[in-house]
């Protein structure tokens, strides 16, 4: 029996100083979740670890042309598996990192390949974005979850 290939995925959970989060709408033509809301991240290359991955990552997409966001990276929120049939059979193995952008309210210089638009939205606001997937919104929970454990 053939071994399921594994993608390595890494994802961020970019914050405001007012708390808000970042979310990014995708191209019509991305293979997955095409027009959706996701978070700013992307595939681990070869050889790349995932410090080094979501730093890339961010700088691509929300850092496209310079002038975009800063982010300070912080850790690692949650990590999570999926089973993705969407290009081919394959498991996903997503990392969430947690995230801060330095300096004033920024506005993303976005990678007009990969993404059309983006929303700074509060944690409330963010769960009920429809195309938003839920394992995203999960990992929201759990940042939020653990600022609160650190502010107790």
């Amino acid at each position: 029996m053939a071994e399921i290939p594994t993608k390595r995925v890494v994802k961020g959970l970019i914050a405001d100083d007012a708390g808000d989060l970042l979310i990014v709408r995708r191209t019509l033509d991305r293979v997955w979740n095409p027009g959706g809301w996701d978070l700013i991240g992307g595939t681990v290359a070869a050889g790349e670890g995932l410090a080094e991955a979501i730093s890339r990552e961010g700088g691509e997409e929300a850092d496209h042309d310079g002038n975009g966001l800063k982010i300070a990276w912080r850790g690692l929120v949650c990590v999570f598996k999926d089973f993705d049939e969407v290009p081919r059979q394959q498991i996903v193995d997503t990392s969430v990192f947690e995230g801060g952008v330095e300096g004033t309210q920024p506005k993303p210089s976005l990678n007009p390949v990969e993404h059309t638009e983006s929303l700074w939205l509060p944690l409330p606001d963010l769960l009920e974005v429809d195309d938003l997937p839920e394992q995203f919104k999960h990992a929201a929970l759990e940042h939020q979850a653990k600022l609160a454990t650190l502010l107790d």
